[in-house]
C-alpha cells in the first residue's frame, strides 16, 4: 500500500506549509510576539496562493486536494488569528470586556470553520467569492492589531473586538467579493510581500517599519472589503454551478 505522503501533489505540499506556518504563528502569539506570529500568517497567505498555482499548472487529486488545503486554511486563517485576537485585547478585568475578549475569539473561529466549509463544498467552482475571504479577513484583524495594540486602556480593546466581531460576520455575510486575477492578482501580491518584508526588517530596525506595513495593509485590504462588492455587482460573472 503506498503511503499517504506518495499520493499528495506539489500543491498539497505547499499548502501543508501553510498548516506549518499557521501553527508557528500559534507558538509565537502565545508568547507575546505579535510581529512573528503575523509574518507567519502573512507567508501562509502566500503559500496559499502558490498552492493554487501549482494546482492549475501540475494537477493532481482534486478532492484530496482541497481537503489539504481546508484543512491548513483552518489552521492559519481560523484558529491562529482568533488566538492572536484573544492575545492581543484579552484584559484580566473580570468584567464585561474580559468575557467578550473570548467570545469575539470563538466567534471567529466558528464562522471561519462555517466560511471554509461553505467555500470547500462550492466555493472552488464560483467566479468570485461569497463573503469576505478568510486571509483577508486575517490581515484586517492582525494589522489593527499591530496598530492598535494592546494599550492597556479598555477602550483600545473594545475597539478591536469591534472590528474583529464585525470581520468574523462578514465572512459568512452573502456579499460578493473579486478573485485575485490579473491586475488584481499583482498588486495583492506586491502588497503582502511589502507586509512580509517590512515585518521581517523590524526585527532589526525597529516596530515602526511593523507600524508602515500595517498601515499599508489595513488600508489597502479595507479598500477591497468596501469596495469589492460593487465592484462585483457590476463585474463578476454570474454563478456557475
Amino acid at each position: 500500500m503506498r503511503s499517504p505522503l506518495n499520493r499528495l501533489s506539489p500543491a498539497d505540499y505547499i499548502s501543508a506549509l501553510n498548516g506549518l506556518s499557521g501553527f508557528l504563528a500559534i507558538s509565537f502569539f502565545l508568547n507575546g510576539d505579535m510581529v512573528k506570529g503575523s509574518l507567519m500568517i502573512a507567508l501562509a497567505i502566500l503559500l496559499d496562493g502558490l498552492d493554487g498555482i501549482l494546482a492549475r499548472r501540475y494537477g493532481g487529486p482534486h478532492e484530496r486536494g482541497m481537503q489539504v488545503d481546508s484543512l491548513a486554511d483552518t489552521i492559519s486563517f481560523c484558529a491562529a488569528p482568533a488566538l492572536a485576537i484573544y492575545a492581543g485585547y484579552h484584559m484580566d478585568s473580570g468584567g464585561l470586556d474580559a468575557q467578550v475578549s473570548i467570545i469575539v475569539p470563538l466567534l471567529y473561529v466558528f464562522l471561519g470553520i462555517v466560511r471554509l466549509s461553505a467555500f470547500s463544498r462550492e466555493g472552488y467552482a464560483l467566479p468570485y467569492f461569497r463573503g469576505l475571504p478568510t486571509p483577508s479577513a486575517s490581515l484586517i484583524l492582525l494589522s489593527s492589531i499591530l496598530i492598535i495594540g494592546k494599550g492597556g486602556f479598555p477602550v483600545v480593546s473594545w475597539l478591536g473586538l469591534g472590528i474583529a466581531a464585525l470581520i468574523s460576520v462578514m465572512m459568512v455575510s452573502p456579499l460578493k467579493y473579486p478573485k485575485p486575477r490579473g491586475p488584481l492578482a499583482a498588486v495583492s501580491a506586491i502588497i503582502l510581500l511589502m507586509f512580509i518584508l517590512l515585518l521581517s526588517a523590524s526585527f532589526y530596525y525597529g516596530y515602526g517599519l511593523a507600524l508602515y506595513g500595517s498601515f499599508l495593509v489595513l488600508v489597502s485590504t479595507s479598500a477591497y472589503v468596501i469596495a469589492g462588492p460593487f465592484y462585483c455587482r457590476k463585474n463578476c460573472p454570474p454563478k456557475t454551478i
